[in-house]
């Protein structure tokens, strides 16, 4: 089963929409859900820090997230739900994140993007230190839509899956991946059948 945490602060139809074209099965995330190996994660979500950390504390979510992520089942973070996967973030001192993934979360720079937040489409250049090719298809010559205004930096660079190339030669880390886990700084579910795809792929294969 898919669960999809239930964010009460934005606005989730994009990836209802996507799960039903794609004829996925899916439920909101619970707290008295038993996750079993096979089942999927997703955090979606477009927000402050802060806001999707209070939610999943209140809502005991986060020891349910963790404890999937160390059994090596799958989790996908989308635009926030990414970025609560990291240690801590410029966005909302003070405020720990899941720390699934060792790192923080910095606020973009206008010495290396021209416009913030970091909004339109674009093309991803894949990391091939990263050792995973099962995005080599899915992701080359295809734009994706980003909207953000932070960016994920993670410890180990080997993470990094893809990023975007911006001005003066800043690269924004656009996908992650951490044993099952998957964090995509752009919207896949709004990137059309690029974006569709590519997720498609992630949860029924990768």
């Amino acid at each position: 089963m898919i669960y999809i945490v239930p964010f009460n602060f934005c606005n989730l139809q994009s990836i209802y929409a996507y799960m039903h074209k794609s004829n996925h099965d899916y439920l909101p995330f619970t707290s008295d859900v038993s996750l079993q190996d096979e089942d999927v994660i997703i955090i979606p979500g477009v927000g402050t820090f802060a806001e999707g950390m209070k939610f999943l504390q209140q809502q005991e979510f986060t020891k349910k997230i963790v404890n999937h992520f160390l059994r090596g089942n799958k989790i996908i973070g989308i635009c926030l739900g990414m970025q609560l996967f990291f240690q801590h973030s410029e966005e909302s001192p003070n405020i720990e994140g899941l720390s699934i993934i060792e790192g923080s979360v910095t606020k973009l720079k206008k010495d290396s993007i021209s416009r913030i937040p970091h909004l339109g489409w674009n093309e991803m250049s894949l990391n091939t230190s990263s050792g995973d090719q099962i995005f080599d298809d899915l992701v080359k010559a295809k734009d994706f839509y980003f909207v953000h205004s932070y960016e994920c930096c993670p410890s180990n660079k080997n993470l990094i899956i893809a990023s975007v190339l911006a001005e003066n030669h800043h690269e924004i880390t656009a996908i992650v991946k951490s044993r099952m886990t998957f964090g995509l700084q752009f919207h896949p579910e709004k990137s059309g059948p690029a974006g569709f795809k590519l997720l498609h792929s992630i949860i029924n294969n990768s």
